[in-house]
């Protein structure tokens, strides 16, 4: 039986040698290149007959695309086993490869460096790969092409002893539009087509010129009811010179036979107000202009999270149009809790240390509703209470209520109403009410584009004193930032014009003119570049001096989110309090003489301004693990009464900070040292300020 089954094994062992195909083919040790890259080498394969000569030679064909992408040292050997699993198996020792440690772009390049790196795949301390160097060469030669040079040659060259990468560019000359003609368009229409598009006389011809010249083309004439336009280019090469035919085929004008809205509602949301806001009306003609418009605005009402627009174009005559829109809530309810810490003047006598730690609550409830009576009617309500811990509170309470389409033009009305009162418990003649409202009218030209018109009534309470501000408000809104939290590229401009007193009442008669103006710019590596322009400036009029314009109305500088090198209101003019305590008048043949008058003099640290100038510069890092971020700013700024009195009211400070990422927006710490004054080396900051706030600082 012992017998038997050992003759058995050996029959299996032999049979199992005879039989050897392979059952899989692996690279071991690879790290350049992958399986699938190196099995396009070699000649054996699953299923195939196992040859000790031809795999041999697998190992030679290895090791030779190895040499040719630059490894000289690379080593192959094969194990085959011949009873199981039956795989053959590569050992790949592949050494030290190429890397690039530099490299360049000489000849003609005419364009520069990081331009040209950002085209090619080959980094730099990355292997050095003869296939990769030749498709990026295929790749600079099609973009020079796009750019207008057809004979373009790239030679890359690569220098194994510096490690240095060279592509040498052959670009030969440019073509240049020498005519441009216009097929099938009126004499008329001709001359503002060439107004209207990229390319021009004696230009370059880019393959992106053509491509907006085409669009634009098309989008003039769609602007004109032509949708179903066709536009073709034709191009005549004579040298470098080229000549553009460009064949247009209008076709009907197209009308707006219908208008409809989908995935909404009209027990939610009344179809004629939907109507009323795109401002189409059904049997216009079509344009492309008006009809983008249409989609800017019903997204401008904050009623929906996406709008997108689609076209029915049976028969060819005429567009039914519908608005596809997705629902956004309309009822919000807000809740804010907060720690603010203390000015230097709030201090009563403690430390400055004592100025970072918080010191007061601020407190917010809100409410909002976008869509009263199913119109889009908005109204919102929200109460702030800011108490301290020393028994002073400031609070204020402010309702908007805004109509749309309250006249014809796209006109909305907007009232708003708001009540501000603050208590201090020590020094009561601070105490003060504000009690105002504004009504106006605003109108959206597009997403990012609002103008308004409004008067608003402001009177003022403080200690005995009473005071009343009427003025009429001119202001724009010019918003482009791709994100309200943290943008990272568009612009934000707010100028606005006040017209307070004569002929509309009130104790203050001025001309109050200010712009804020912040920039964002996209930089390589994530990072952000900020910067901001805030001015104003208030001009009395009516025979009023600038010390007869109440506090309230003028101009204060320094604090977060301004000159953050100083705190809030200590730059600026010196305010003087004079108070006449007593006055004996003595009368002596009829001509009365002040014979004795007591006066009290109080210099206080509230600096308000008629002129006002501020400028701040950031540089924003990316979010580390999308969590924490960081900040270098400067800012500059100055605070006086007029443009005569310009003097040493102004001040810049560098600083850093931290931005921590929240869902509900940044929260920043900063720190920053005005840079007028020297270092203070009693101070454990050495004279530095730090803020701490919610959301970026503009």
């Amino acid at each position: 039986m012992v017998a038997l089954c050992f003759r058995l094994f050996v029959c299996l062992v032999v049979f199992g040698a005879q039989d050897s195909r392979i059952r899989g083919v692996e690279f071991e040790d690879n790290r350049t290149f992958s399986d699938f890259t190196l099995a396009r080498e070699v000649v054996l394969s699953t299923g195939e007959l196992f040859s000790e000569e031809q795999a041999d030679a697998d190992a030679r064909a290895v090791e030779a695309f190895y040499k040719n992408n630059g490894f000289d040292k690379t080593k192959v050997t094969t194990e085959f086993n011949w009873l199981w699993p039956k795989k053959l198996v590569f050992h790949v020792r592949e050494g030290k490869g190429p890397t690039v440690k530099r490299m360049r772009f000489k000849g003609e390049p005419g364009f520069s460096d990081s331009r040209l790196k950002g085209i090619i795949g080959t980094e730099l301390n990355r292997l050095y790969e003869i296939q990769k160097v030749s498709e990026d060469s295929n790749h600079l030669v099609s973009f020079y092409k796009h750019q207008g040079y057809p004979w373009a040659a790239i030679a890359p060259e690569y220098d194994s002893t510096k490690r240095r990468l060279t592509f040498t560019i052959i670009k030969g000359k440019r073509l240049k539009i020498e005519e441009i003609r216009f097929v099938g368009v009126p004499g008329t229409d001709t001359g503002m087509l060439k107004r209207l598009i990229p390319l021009k006389r004696n230009k370059p011809v880019t393959v992106l010129a053509l491509q907006e010249t085409l669009m634009a083309t098309a989008r003039y004439f769609r602007d004109k009811g032509y949708y179903y336009v066709d536009v073709s280019l034709e191009q005549s090469v004579k040298g470098r010179d080229v000549s553009l035919s460009i064949k247009v085929t209008p076709g009907k004008k197209a009308v707006i036979s219908s208008i409809s809205f989908t995935g909404v509602d009209p027990s939610r949301i009344y179809p004629g107000f939907l109507l009323r806001t795109t401002r189409l009306k059904p049997g216009e003609f079509y344009s492309v202009s008006r009809v983008d418009r249409a989609g800017k605005l019903l997204y401008a009402t904050y009623l929906f999270n996406r709008v997108r627009v689609d076209f029915d174009t049976i028969p060819q005559d005429s567009l039914d149009l519908v608005f596809s829109l997705d629902p956004a809530k309309a009822r919000i309810v807000s809740f804010g809790f907060g720690l603010q810490t203390a000015g230097k003047d709030e201090l009563d006598g403690k430390s400055e240390l004592w100025s970072i730690i918080p010191d007061r609550l601020s407190l917010s409830l809100g409410w909002e509703h976008l869509n009263l009576f199913k119109r889009g009617v908005g109204f919102s309500t929200e109460m702030i209470y800011n108490p301290t811990f020393r028994g002073d509170y400031e609070t204020e309470l402010n309702i908007r209520n805004r109509y749309p389409n309250f006249l014809p033009w796209g006109l909305a009305l907007t009232i708003s109403p708001y009540w501000k009162h603050g208590f201090y418990k020590i020094d009561s003649e601070k105490n003060y009410h504000i009690l105002g409202a504004e009504a106006g009218l605003d109108r959206y030209f597009s997403d990012r584009l609002r103008t308004g018109l409004s008067i608003q009534i402001r009177k003022i309470l403080v200690g005995a004193s009473e005071e009343q501000t009427n003025f009429l408000r001119a202001s724009m809104v010019y918003d482009s930032r791709d994100d309200f939290f943290s943008p990272t590229s568009g612009v934000y401009f707010f100028p606005y014009a006040d017209w307070a007193g004569t002929p509309l009442g009130g104790s203050n008669n001025f001309v109050r003119m200010a712009a804020d103006f912040r920039n964002y710019l996209a930089l390589p590596l994530d990072i952000v570049l900020v910067w901001r322009a805030h001015g104003g400036f208030l001009i009395p009029h009516s025979g009023e001096r600038y010390e007869d314009i109440s506090f309230f109305e003028k101009f204060t500088i320094g604090g977060a989110g301004s000159l953050r090198a100083i705190d809030n209101k200590v730059l600026g003019p010196d305010i003087d309090t004079i108070t006449v305590i007593d006055t004996t008048i003595d009368t002596i043949d009829h001509v009365e003489l002040v014979t004795d008058t007591t006066l009290d003099t109080t210099r206080t640290f509230n600096h308000y301004g008629s002129l006002l100038f501020l400028y701040s510069f950031e540089i924003r890092t990316p979010y580390i693990s999308d969590l924490l971020g960081f900040v270098l700013f400067f800012d500059i700024g100055l605070c006086e009464r007029s443009l005569d009195n310009i003097g040493d009211n102004w001040t810049w400070g560098p600083g850093v900070g931290v931005r921590v990422k929240t869902p509900i927006g940044p929260v920043r710490l900063d720190i920053s040292k005005d840079a007028r004054t020297p270092f203070d080396t009693s101070h454990w900051l050495y004279g530095a300020r730090i803020d701490i706030g919610f959301l970026q600082a503009f």
